[in-house]
C-alpha cells in the first residue's frame, strides 16, 4: 500500500527537477542574465517600431531573392544531361 501512494509522488517529484531544469535552462539562453531587464524591454519596444517591420520585410525580400536565384541557377544545371552524368560521377 506505501508502494502505491509514494509513486506518484515520486512522478511528481520528478516532473517537477524536469521542470526546474528546462526553466534554468530557458534562462540562460535567454541572456537577459547577462544584459538586464532594461536592455531586454528595449530590445522589445525597439522592435515593434514601423521603421523595424520595414527594415525586416525588405531583409527577408532580399532574402527571399538570394535563395531563389540561388536555388534556379543549382536546378538548371542539373536538369540537362550532363548535370544528370555529372551528379552520378559526384555520388560515385
Amino acid at each position: 500500500m506505501a508502494d502505491k501512494v509514494r509513486a506518484p509522488q515520486v512522478r511528481v517529484r520528478q516532473a517537477l527537477m524536469a521542470a526546474a531544469a528546462i526553466h534554468s535552462l530557458s534562462n540562460l539562453l535567454r541572456l537577459t542574465w547577462l544584459t538586464g531587464p532594461i536592455f531586454d524591454k528595449e530590445l522589445r519596444v525597439v522592435s515593434r517600431r514601423k521603421r523595424h517591420f520595414l527594415l525586416r520585410f525588405a531583409y527577408l525580400a532580399m532574402l527571399s531573392v538570394f535563395v531563389v536565384i540561388s536555388w534556379v541557377s543549382v536546378v538548371e544545371t542539373q536538369q540537362t544531361r550532363a548535370g544528370a552524368i555529372y551528379r552520378r560521377a559526384k555520388a560515385g
